[in-house]
């Protein structure tokens, strides 16, 4: 059995952009906090991985719950780097709340950095963040009254993605036991549908426009 690299031994977690999704701040996952509570900070470190140019620093809270967020900044990262409905972000942990992060579009592929938007780039200046001990974490952002209805808002979206998830997993048991003599390919529906290049190649006419009728199981155009 090959050694994992270092790269693939360091915590990550994924977030995906879609439609109602709250710009303003972004809810670590609680089952990820353990690779962050000892150095959790109020600020941290965001780069796009493979490059150094540029990095934001985003202001970081937690709440009464125990809820961690990126706020202050948050907006300006999704701003700087283009980004929106169908766009898949993997956050990976470098350590002293450091995270370097992998953009895939809805093309399902690697995102080329070419949507930075380099002159609203404010300098990020030190990329130190302190430390806070156990007991200065649990007090930095004394939420209010209302912050801790959006908390319950918030977990109330959380359970409604584990719920989103367990009908993901029903939907994924039936496609996998899909059968079909005919040439086929799974895919998310969305706005549009991205076709394997393979399969374009393999069963579509090359090099001219035509149109694709589409049917449900039923038979239903």
């Amino acid at each position: 059995m090959a050694r994992m690299s270092k790269e693939e031994k360091k915590p990550t977690f994924f977030q995906i952009i879609c439609k109602g999704f709250n710009t303003e701040k972004l809810t670590v996952p609680r089952k990820f906090l353990t690779h962050v509570l000892k150095e959790l900070s109020e600020r941290a470190i965001l780069k796009l991985k493979g490059s150094s140019d540029y990095s934001w620093t985003v202001n970081v809270t937690k709440t009464p719950k125990g809820a961690v967020r990126f706020n202050g900044g948050w907006q300006e990262f999704l701003k700087d780097n283009s980004l929106g409905h169908g766009d898949f972000l993997v956050f990976t942990y470098d350590g002293k709340m450091q995270f370097s992060i992998d953009i895939f579009d809805n093309t399902a592929c690697h995102r080329i950095d070419d949507k930075i938007n380099p002159n609203s780039i404010s300098s990020s200046g030190d990329d130190s963040v302190q430390n806070l001990s156990s007991s200065e974490s649990s007090e930095f952002d004394e939420s209010t009254e209302e912050e801790e209805d959006e908390e319950d808002d918030s977990c109330k979206d959380s359970e409604a993605t584990c719920e989103d998830n367990v009908s993901e997993d029903s939907e994924a048991t039936q496609t996998e036991s899909f059968k079909s003599n005919f040439p086929h390919f799974e895919c998310v529906i969305g706005e549009s549908v991205f076709v394997p290049s393979a399969f374009s190649r393999k069963h579509f006419p090359q090099g001219k426009s035509f149109e694709v009728i589409l049917k449900n199981a039923k038979g239903k155009k």
